[in-house]
């Protein structure tokens, strides 16, 4: 499985009804369809999407997306620890801003 954190969506986008949000979401779920994985997981937090996929096709296609349109590379964690270590390190940052 491949988790995301990527900072994506203005930060007033903070809940999952939130229409950029809901947006994000259903793309995502579209994507997923269309390469035959699963979204496993999806939160959102001031604008910075976390989310986990179970497709190595899809996981390769959206390093290369996101490495062409964000200004820093996504960070990339070898398991849920190390993503839920890394989760917690941004926000604590994002939120003392």
């Amino acid at each position: 499985m491949s988790m995301f954190m990527v900072r994506l969506l203005p930060e007033d986008a903070d809940s999952l009804d939130h229409p950029a949000v809901v947006g994000c979401r259903d793309l995502l779920e579209r994507m997923t369809a269309a390469y035959g994985c699963t979204l496993k997981t999806f939160a959102i937090d001031h604008g910075v999407i976390f989310f986990s996929v179970d497709g190595e096709k899809m996981t390769e296609d959206l390093l290369e997306i996101f490495s062409e349109i964000l200004p820093t590379a996504p960070t990339i964690v070898p398991d849920e620890k190390a993503f839920s270590d890394e989760m917690s390190k941004v926000l604590r940052e994002a939120r003392r801003q």
